[in-house]
Formats: C-alpha cells, structure tokens, sequence
C-alpha cells in the first residue's frame, strides 16, 4: 500500500520533534552511508474484511507499522537517543494521518521494545523497535 507508506512518511517527516532527533533522516530503507540517528518504518498490510465504521462502505485493511530507531554505539547515550526518537516517532503518528483514498481511524501502540546492539551497514549500534498497528478503510 504505497499511499499509506507515503502517508506515514510525510506524518514523520512533518515532525519537528523526529527531525531534531533523526539528523540521519526517516526512511523505508537503510542508506549505504547512513548519518546517525536515524528512522527506519515499514509498513505491511492484511485485509481484515471487517464491516468497518461504515458497514458496507469499503474495505478494512489493517497495517502493521514497526518503527527502528538507530544511533551508534559508540555515541554518548546511544540508547536514550533511539529511545527519544521513538518517542518523537510515536508523538508523530498518535494523530490521524491522511492516507490518500482512505479514512484512517484507528492507531495502536502494541509495544516498544530495546533491541540493544546491532550492525547497520558495518557499523555498531544501538536500536529501538516500536510496533504499532493502523486501521484504514477504503473511503
């Protein structure tokens, strides 16, 4: 579903708060040469075939959004970096959010989760998980 991943990258990128604390940026797939910290999102999507707000008024998708917060570890507070991001992240996407063709009319915060050290691109980080769970129906 493009549109909702494009709508959830415009929701996060129009955020003062995930800008300040990304200076790497948000996106949908690593950079070769990231900048720390940065957001990663992905987006998958099932039909639930629910009756929706509106029974019988369109189709019921449920997304499933997980969020990466990456810093280095080497940087001074790695981990409390990833977790302000997530934070700011989360802020970000607590509103509804215009998803083109769609109403978007519920958002679930399932968990956030401290992965602790990992690799991205050769490098030593540290990374948060934050997964989260949009409703969208077809407008």
């Amino acid at each position: 579903m493009d549109a909702v991943s494009a709508a959830v990258y415009s929701a996060l990128t129009a955020s003062a708060g995930v800008l300040a604390a990304a200076p790497g940026g948000v996106s949908d797939d690593v950079p070769q040469n990231p900048t720390f910290p940065f957001l990663l999102y992905e987006t998958r999507e099932r039909y639930t075939g629910a009756l929706g707000t509106k029974p019988g008024s369109g189709a019921q998708y449920e997304i499933d959004l997980v969020l990466h917060a990456y810093a280095q570890a080497a940087a001074s507070g790695g981990m409390k970096l990833c977790e302000a991001l997530i934070s700011e992240a989360i802020l970000a996407l607590a509103d509804p959010i215009l998803v083109s063709g769609f109403s978007d009319w519920a958002h679930l915060h399932d968990e956030t989760i401290p992965v602790g050290d990992e690799l991205v691109a050769g490098i030593k980080v540290k990374e948060v998980v934050a997964k989260m769970r949009l409703e969208v129906e077809l407008a």
